[in-house]
């Protein structure tokens, strides 16, 4: 699992590094990406209260940036009070595998409509649709509210879920 893991982080560097030097994501002060990238587009946009997210600022589990995707990232909280945090449930899942002799205290999960952080069990989630996933070929997307994820469906694609279904298909 570590090693397709590590596969899957590469090419995604490898592909948001050339978008990077090819679109100059960099030029911009918000960090958000040019109108017209095509790579990227289908990311919720970076906003102003995405920089004042929770530590760690990268995800413990494969680096990436959790305020680029705050939208997915996850906090979990051990028993002991030690916590990781990370930029979606994919790593999430891993972590707690990697932490297995820790009791899990709790999951929260960001709203994919307000970047917040919610209980992840008490999340309304959609499986799957046309946007792509974090750290996934099938996305992940939790929502505060039934009403917000069925929106979201009727847009995108996706079937609604429980957090139990959707915690099985990131060990998957």
């Amino acid at each position: 699992m570590r090693k397709k893991m590590a596969v899957i982080t590469a090419i995604f560097c490898l592909a948001f590094a050339w978008c990077i030097s090819a679109h100059g994501h960099g030029d911009k002060q918000d960090g958000a990406p040019p109108a017209k990238c095509r790579c990227c587009m289908d990311r919720p946009a970076a906003t102003a209260s995405d920089s004042k997210i929770e530590a760690p600022a990268g995800c413990q589990v494969c680096g990436m940036d959790r305020t680029v995707f705050a939208s997915s990232r996850v906090l979990i909280t051990f028993a002991d009070g030690t916590t990781v945090g990370t930029c979606s449930i994919n790593c999430a899942h891993e972590a707690v595998a990697d932490n297995a002799s820790k009791k899990v205290q709790s999951i929260k999960v960001a709203d994919y409509t307000s970047k917040k952080l919610i209980d992840a069990e008490k999340a309304t989630w959609v499986i799957g649709g046309r946007k792509r996933g974090v750290m996934s070929a099938t996305a992940k997307w939790a929502f505060s509210d039934k009403a917000g994820a069925e929106r979201f469906v009727k847009e995108n694609g996706g079937k609604i879920a429980a957090f139990d279904e959707a915690w099985k298909a990131a060990a998957q």
